[in-house]
Parts: C-alpha cells; sequence; structure tokens
C-alpha cells in the first residue's frame, strides 16, 4: 500500500463530505489571545537546553489560543492548565527520539520516585503532581495513565515505524495501538472541568460518554492530519495506513470508511449528548 496513491482531488473529495457530515462550523467567537501568555511563561522558565524552551515557547503561543477555542466553556485558569498540558504533549511528541533513552525509563522512574533522566520528561511529572488543581480525582488519574501510555506509544513509533509489516486481518491492532499513542482521554475529560461538573455530582452523568468522545478525538484527528503525516510526511505507523493494511484496503477506501466510521459516531454521540444533558439538568 503506497501512501502516496491517494489523490489529493480525492483527499479534498473526501475531507470536504466528511466535514459536512458532522456538521461542522467555525466558532462564533473570536480567539482569546490572553491566554497566549500565561502558557508561554511556564515554558520560558523550565531548566531546559535553550533549544526545547524555545520550541516549547513557540508552540504555547499558537496552542494556548487555539485550546482555548475548544474549550470555551472552561473557566481562564483552567484553559491555561489544558494549554500547558497540550503543550508538553506536542513538545515530547515532535522530540521523542532526542530525549533518547530517557523515554524508555520514564514509566519505571515515576513509579520508582526516581527523578526523570530528562528535564523536560522532569517537568511534565512535575506539572502533573498538580492536576488535582483543575481536575476531578478520576480525570487526574487518567490523565497521568495516559501520558504513560503515550510516551510508551511514542517509543514504539520511534523503534518501529516502518519496520513492521501488519498482517491482515489484525483488524483490532489499529484501534489498540490508537489507543497508547491518541492520548485523547484526558483532553475528553477537558470537556467536563471539575469547577462547572464536579465529578462528585456529574461523573456518572458523562462517564458512558467517554470512550465516543475518545474515538471521535482520536479518528477526527486521524482524518485531517494524514496528509501531513503520511502522504507529505513519512509516518506509516498511524491509524488509517494501518487500518487499510489490517483490513485489505486501499489508503482512499480505508479513509472512506474511516470517515463513515466517525460520522456515525458524531451522530450517535450527540443523541447521547442530549440525554446526558437532560439527565444533567435533573441533577
Amino acid at each position: 500500500m503506497a501512501c502516496e496513491d491517494l489523490l489529493r482531488k480525492d483527499l479534498g473529495e473526501i475531507l470536504s463530505g466528511f466535514l459536512c457530515s458532522i456538521d461542522f462550523y467555525m466558532p462564533p467567537f473570536d480567539y482569546d489571545f490572553s491566554l497566549e501568555e500565561p502558557v508561554m511563561d511556564h515554558f520560558e522558565v523550565q531548566p531546559w537546553p535553550e533549544a526545547y524552551g524555545k520550541k516549547a515557547v513557540k508552540m504555547a503561543k499558537w496552542m494556548s489560543t487555539g485550546i482555548g477555542m475548544c474549550y470555551p466553556f472552561a473557566d481562564r485558569e483552567t484553559q491555561i492548565a489544558y494549554g500547558i498540558y497540550s503543550v508538553y504533549v506536542l513538545l515530547i511528541c515532535d522530540i521523542t527520539r532526542e530525549l533518547g533513552s530517557s523515554m524508555d525509563r520514564f514509566a519505571v522512574n515515576l513509579v520508582l520516585g526516581n527523578p526523570q533522566e530528562s528535564p523536560v520528561l522532569q517537568s511534565l511529572v512535575d506539572w502533573l503532581g498538580g492536576s488535582l488543581s483543575y481536575q476531578g480525582p478520576f480525570a487526574a488519574a487518567m490523565s497521568i495513565k495516559s501520558v504513560i501510555e503515550f510516551i510508551r506509544g511514542c517509543i514504539i513509533e520511534r523503534d518501529y515505524d516502518g519496520n513492521i509489516a501488519l498482517p491482515r486481518g489484525a483488524i483490532n491492532f489499529p484501534e489498540y495501538f490508537r489507543s497508547k499513542t491518541g492520548i485523547a482521554e484526558p483532553f475528553t475529560h477537558f470537556c467536563f472541568p471539575e469547577a462547572l461538573y464536579p465529578e462528585s455530582e456529574y461523573l456518572h452523568v458523562y462517564l458512558p460518554a467517554l470512550q465516543d468522545i475518545c474515538d471521535y478525538i482520536n479518528h477526527t484527528n486521524d482524518i485531517l492530519s494524514l496528509y501531513k503525516e503520511s502522504i507529505v510526511g513519512e509516518e506509516r505507523l498511524t491509524y488509517i495506513p494501518n487500518y487499510a493494511q489490517t483490513h485489505g484496503l486501499s489508503l482512499t477506501d480505508a479513509l472512506r470508511q474511516v470517515c463513515e466510521n466517525v460520522g456515525q459516531n458524531d451522530f450517535e454521540y450527540s443523541n447521547h449528548f442530549c440525554r446526558l444533558s437532560a439527565v444533567a439538568e435533573d441533577n
């Protein structure tokens, strides 16, 4: 399967149809540029090599406002926390190879209480220690768990991208591996800020929707990033190429199927969310 076989014209038509199927529209409000400074300030003072600090600050400038637009209902301090978390994820994904063996020993050092071998990873651990300041206990635990999975997923991508021949029929692998690399679960919990929906009152209401939202976040990202990652870029161990290989499909047909699956998930989730909203109002 050659990723280059997906023509730009076909890709444009498929993506346009996908955006229509999920009723996409631009948010009717402006970016909050005041979120930039506090998120950038967090990374400007980290004791890292200069190149990492500059990269993180550059990411923080646009990530902070984007996250604010994704979660406009969260209070300002929570939006800042979401932005900082997001930059850590993006930065670590970007510099996985440079972090080397410190990535491999992250989980063991975390469990043993040992200092991390990279100042970037140590700053992440220190930041995670304050998760309860903006998340409930379940969401905070899932954020920590997800970081462990995400870092190990980055390692697998680092070591095996282009070196795994996925057998046709291993149809559960794409979803399994995506759950390790996607880190969608924390961003799903971000939809329910503790200040607005305290877990003690609302966790039982939105818990049934969490997996659907995770899948929606992961696969919408897969669809929209395919061109950058696997057509222009050289990444092959990503969800849609994996889906194509394990299902015996062309990349074009795999993309169409994933778009259809996400569109159906969006329809079912919307109906489910309406029911959840009614339950929340009753609470």
